[in-house]
């Protein structure tokens, strides 16, 4: 019989960020399962063009990425595959050669619309009871939570 090691989950504040991290896992799953049965899209895709509609269709690698909280050359490689299925345009700066704007291509907006639905049924079902002063005190927590990461430095953040 294997021995039981002890990890400290009688502490509430681990169990909690435990329960978190399960949370967070199981979402992104159900989430990208979801997208691509109903859209052939992946959520990372989803909230990338989410990003773009947001700041008015175009954004830089850099902003997406924040956006999206991923690393740089992980964005670059998003936004290669939406550019080859069409959903974003990524021209080089006439202005400075350094600058590749990520524009949404028109395919992108209609994808997002019509992806939409199953994004909200997600959150529903996600989200299901946590309503009002629930959902209130969850995202103030949640709001704690980002706070806290940004306050750590950006590579120690890369390193998690």
């Amino acid at each position: 019989m294997a021995k039981k090691i002890a990890i400290g989950h009688e502490d509430p504040v681990l169990k909690a960020f435990s329960l978190f991290m399960q949370v967070g896992q199981a979402t992104l799953k159900y989430s990208d399962s979801r997208l691509k049965r109903s859209h052939r899209l992946k959520t990372a895709t989803y909230l990338a063009l989410q990003g773009l509609i947001a700041a008015g269709g175009v954004m830089s690698h850099t902003k997406l990425a924040e956006w999206t909280n991923t690393r740089k050359h992980n964005i670059t490689s998003l936004v290669e595959r939406m550019e080859k299925a069409g959903l974003v345009k990524a021209e080089r700066s006439t202005e400075d050669r350094r600058v590749v704007p990520v524009e949404i291509t028109e395919k992108g907006r209609k994808l997002f619309q019509a992806a939409g639905p199953t994004y909200q049924d997600i959150m529903k079902n996600t989200m299901h009871a946590i309503t009002g002063d629930k959902a209130a005190e969850l995202e103030r927590l949640l709001k704690v939570m980002k706070s806290n990461l940004e306050g750590q430095s950006r590579q120690d953040i890369l390193k998690m």
